[in-house]
């Protein structure tokens, strides 16, 4: 099984710190203070290996949901990205034609197939690449995404 997703640190008041995590990171010899994986995807080992799967990620999704309902209290450092499915090309379009999308369309493909729902969650597809983004944009990115969804 592989778990796709990123590593966070999390606050003692349960707040998200995605670029908390990467100082972290960066020093030796040290334990990371509540870690968070959130993860966004679940393939087997075949499916990442040849990068490719026949499941829709909504199927996968509910296959680890079933496991991760399961094994929640054995799995405390794991949490699940919440996601929406992509309802039409036009949403698609709407994402990649913000600015730091332009730049990376992958990362709109990815929250067009994600639809997270909180800024923590937009910031936690971001930090895969390893980029910061103003406010502004994800609040945005939110819109748009609840606008597809039916969210106001």
């Amino acid at each position: 099984m592989v778990f796709d997703g990123e590593v966070c640190v999390v606050d003692d008041n349960g707040v998200e710190d995605f670029q908390g995590i990467m100082k972290e990171i960066k020093r030796k010899d040290h334990t990371i203070k509540n870690p968070k994986y959130k993860v966004f995807d679940y393939l087997m080992l075949d499916e990442f290996d040849n990068q490719k799967s026949e499941r829709k990620l909504s199927d996968r999704l509910t296959c680890f949901n079933m496991i991760y309902d399961f094994s929640k209290k054995e799995l405390k450092c794991i949490d699940v990205l919440t996601q929406w499915g992509v309802k039409s090309e036009e949403h698609f379009q709407e994402l990649a034609e913000l600015a730091t999308f332009q730049k990376y369309p992958e990362l709109a493909a990815k929250l067009a197939e994600l639809m997270p729902m909180s800024a923590q969650d937009v910031r936690a597809v971001l930090a895969s690449r390893r980029i910061s983004v103003e406010d502004s944009e994800i609040d945005q990115a939110l819109v748009i995404i609840r606008q597809h969804v039916g969210v106001e």
